[in-house]
């Protein structure tokens, strides 16, 4: 698979497969896929031996789904899901809570949040992270709904994971704003410059997610 932009291509096919070829790297047109973002499918991209690639609506990228944020989140959930329960028997023995939560941190709440630094998060996803998450602690935890405990009492001194995400969005955003000669910091915050919006809200970017996110922790800081 090979990630490029506009700029990246030509008429004649990518602009990155001739340098290739002179280092026989050659481009695997069966692996090759091209994912369209603001640009109509009007003409599909060749290679230099006139191959057409397949263009695809979602992919993955390093074990993350793309462009969809909300889609990556239910593959992260069902990861997390799978490893928490073949933990089942360090879930169930006599451990204390703390060494619990460092295991459940460690090999469950990591694949959870790979990646989540780069979602464009909603107050409806947010919501339904930080329940996936209550969930997972309650397993953790062998605590049961009949039991009546509050989420604050299961938390603990943890907090909710998408505050986590926020703290990790801006952290990766300022790394980015200060390289600002590399080019993930123009990928970054791209945002399409043309196309047809469709009807109703447009959809946030990550520009609008990070703002955001520092609007939201501005204010905490100044009622605090």
């Amino acid at each position: 698979m090979c990630l490029t932009i506009a700029d990246d291509i030509k008429e004649d096919g990518l602009s990155i497969e001739e340098p290739s070829n002179c280092v026989d790297l050659h481009l695997n047109t069966g692996k090759t896929k091209t994912l369209l973002v603001n640009i109509p499918p009007t003409s599909s991209i060749q290679t230099l031996d006139g191959t057409k690639l397949k263009t695809v609506s979602d992919l993955k990228y390093l074990g993350s789904s793309l462009p969809d944020s909300f889609q990556d989140f239910k593959c992260r959930k069902a990861h997390a899901w799978s490893t928490c329960n073949k933990l089942d028997k360090i879930w169930k023995s006599d451990l204390d809570r703390a060494i619990k939560i460092k295991f459940f941190r460690a090999c469950v709440e990591s694949i959870l949040l790979y990646g989540a630094k780069t979602w464009t998060t909603t107050q409806k996803m947010n919501d339904r992270i930080n329940g996936c998450y209550t969930q997972l602690l309650r397993r953790v935890l062998n605590i049961h709904w009949r039991d009546h405990t509050t989420n604050s009492e299961v938390y603990g001194n943890l907090t909710p994971l998408s505050e986590t995400i926020m703290q990790r969005r801006l952290q990766f955003a300022g790394h980015c704003l200060r390289t600002a000669d590399q080019p993930i910091s123009h990928l970054v915050f791209w945002n399409p410059p043309g196309g047809h919006p469709n009807r109703g809200r447009r959809k946030m970017s990550y520009t609008d997610t990070s703002l955001d996110t520092q609007i939201s922790i501005q204010t905490r800081l100044n009622n605090s």
